[in-house]
Parts: C-alpha cells; sequence; structure tokens
C-alpha cells in the first residue's frame, strides 16, 4: 500500500515539467500523470485484494499494467526538452513498456512480473533525477520572476 502512495506522490511531482514545455507537451504530462495516478490506485487496491482474493487481485494487477505500460509509452513524448538527454527515459521507458506487453500476451509466465517490477524501478529512477536537473534548471527562471512561475504569451 505504500508502494502505490510513494508511486502517486512521484506521478504528482511531475508537475515540476510543466513550467518548460509546449502546449502539446503539458497535455501529454498530464495525461501521464493521469494513467500513473490510476496505476498507483491499483498498487493501494492490490494490496488491499491479496491474492487469496484472486479475481479482485488479479483484475487491480491487469490495472496496474495497462496504465503504467500507457504512462511508459507516453513518458518521453512528454518529457522530451531540448538540450536534455532523452535516451535513459526513452531506454528505461521501452524497455519496462516491452516487459509489461510481454506480461499480458504471456499471462502464464508469472516470472515476468519480477523484470518488469525492476524496470519500472529503473523508470522511476531516470525520471526523477531528470525531474531534478529540470526543476534545478528552472530556479533561475523562478528566482528572476520574484518567486512566480514565468507566463507564457501567444503571438
Amino acid at each position: 500500500m505504500l508502494t502505490g502512495i510513494l508511486v502517486l506522490g512521484f506521478f504528482a511531482g511531475l508537475l515540476a515539467w510543466r513550467g518548460s514545455g509546449a502546449r502539446t507537451q503539458n497535455r501529454l504530462l498530464v495525461f501521464v500523470q493521469l494513467t500513473g495516478v490510476i496505476g498507483a490506485i491499483g498498487l493501494i487496491m492490490s494490496a488491499v485484494y491479496t491474492e487469496d482474493q484472486f479475481a479482485a487481485h488479479q483484475f487491480w494487477s491487469r490495472v496496474i499494467s495497462g496504465s503504467l505500460a500507457v504512462a511508459l509509452f507516453v513518458t518521453p513524448f512528454a518529457l522530451h526538452r531540448a538540450g536534455h538527454r532523452l535516451w535513459p527515459l526513452v531506454l528505461a521507458s521501452t524497455l519496462g513498456y516491452l516487459s509489461i506487453i510481454a506480461r499480458l500476451v504471456l499471462p502464464d509466465a508469472h516470472w515476468l512480473e519480477w523484470p518488469s517490477i525492476g524496470l519500472l524501478l529503473v523508470y522511476l529512477c531516470v525520471t526523477a533525477l531528470m525531474t531534478r536537473q529540470i526543476a534545478r534548471d528552472l530556479e533561475p527562471l523562478h528566482a528572476g520572476a520574484g518567486g512566480k512561475r514565468p507566463t507564457a504569451t501567444v503571438a
């Protein structure tokens, strides 16, 4: 259950990217956050409905897999910024996405759950490090605007 709460906080923390993205990227970011929140709720619910309640547990496990697969797939598009290395995120997202798809295609191969979890942790770490960097890059902009976020103008 705690993991679900932490993952919920992680996806909420991606809000730091909003100040540096174009309109389409910001919309994709909201989509990543929504699918991540659904995955986090699935993590919490899979702790509530343990494996002894197999049908409910399996449902929530599939919610986790589906929503996080979508988040992994869309994240590189949402977080692409000029001047930032994207390949670690693309690699982590692609491998994590493919492992989840493999789990969905081969439902009897339960051992695939463990590489998926490991790759999801790699994705979380890579994304967290990139988020930390983007927040540092935006600090001078916030300080120069009296601590306020700069507003974009449309010509």
